[in-house]
């Protein structure tokens, strides 16, 4: 006589729908994170900048890979605490996650494209991005167990910049460029002694430019060098900053070739520079004297040494120069 079944036994059936399930479950829970990544990114971006003390922050989109970190930002706009405007019309990076709670953000890539941004760097040294402080270059790998007012690191194996409007103020001068295309590789406070390489291409007062050399931005002086090519630069644009004194008028377009020096020691801002200068349709008038030229040309080395302070944005530079006309 055959042995009856026990009812407590299910049919295999039963446990692979139970398993189905339970999977199914948990690819719900897993996509219902995947999908809240961008909200929580947004948010953690506007609470971080709000710390900073960011006015408002607007962004459009957000795309993220929690698998490879890559996030990729649309239409971020932002107001900083003095009211300067930020805007990114597209930005991708990959980032390491891990890298955060060490205070270090370690940027694998960063490309930012059609971006209007201001940078300044103030009397103390520190610089400013849109108005915000940017407390980066402890230099010493603080980790998270460090007080929250500790600096952060930044390391950036490479940075794109294309497409964008920057001003640059440095004391009481302010420089502005349509940047074509600039290329940062290896840029970490963590060896501040280590070069950072640039690549640019940009316009500026009418003209082009284009640079290539090295940076050390993370010193305690900063500094670098860079090749030069400029063509086409106006100088009527700059008159502000050239006519004070007994220089009442400066006109014409320049050309230069050479290879310039940048530093910044004592408060001072340093400028050397070897090659050559060109000028076309040049026209200086001064309290005592105007001279005119259709073209001229110089070949030599000069230095431009200019205090930093902003009470010296009045003050002409103190210029050294030699070479033949």
């Amino acid at each position: 006589m055959p042995e009856p079944r026990s009812t407590s036994s299910r049919p295999p059936y039963a446990r692979l729908h139970r398993i189905t399930v339970a999977f199914a479950a948990a690819l719900v829970v897993c996509f219902a994170v995947i999908g809240a990544l961008p909200d929580i990114a947004r948010w953690q971006i506007s609470e971080s900048l709000e710390d900073l003390g960011v006015r408002s922050t607007e962004i459009e989109g957000i795309r993220i890979n929690p698998v490879t970190g890559r996030m990729e930002i649309r239409q971020f706009r932002a107001t900083g605490p003095d009211g300067t405007e930020i805007s990114i019309g597209s930005a991708k990076l990959n980032i390491s996650l891990s890298a955060l709670a060490r205070r270090q953000v370690t940027i694998q890539d960063l490309t930012v494209s059609e971006a209007n941004v201001s940078l300044r760097r103030d009397e103390q040294g520190r610089w400013w991005i849109g108005g915000i402080q940017m407390g980066f270059g402890s230099g010493d790998g603080a980790d998270a167990s460090e007080s929250e007012n500790e600096p952060w690191d930044v390391k950036a194996n490479e940075i794109l910049l294309a497409n964008s409007d920057v001003a640059v103020t440095v004391g009481p001068d302010t420089f502005k460029a349509k940047i074509a295309r600039l290329q940062v590789e290896a840029l970490s406070t963590l060896r501040p002694d280590e070069p950072a390489t640039l690549r640019l291409e940009a316009s500026a007062a009418g003209g082009t430019i284009r640079a290539e050399g090295r940076l050390y931005p993370f010193r305690p002086d900063p500094g670098g060098a860079v090749a030069l090519s400029a063509s086409g630069i106006d100088l009527s644009i700059y008159e502000p900053l050239l006519a004070s004194g007994r220089i009442k008028h400066v006109a014409g377009k320049t050309r230069i070739v050479g290879d310039v020096r940048l530093a910044i020691s004592d408060g001072d801002g340093i400028a050397s520079f070897d090659g050559s200068i060109g000028l076309a349709g040049f026209d200086l008038s001064t309290t005592l004297f105007r001279a005119r030229s259709d073209e001229l040309s110089w070949k030599g080395s000069a230095t431009i040494r200019r205090s930093l302070a902003l009470e010296a944005a009045a003050v002409l530079p103190a210029v050294k120069a030699s070479g033949v006309a």
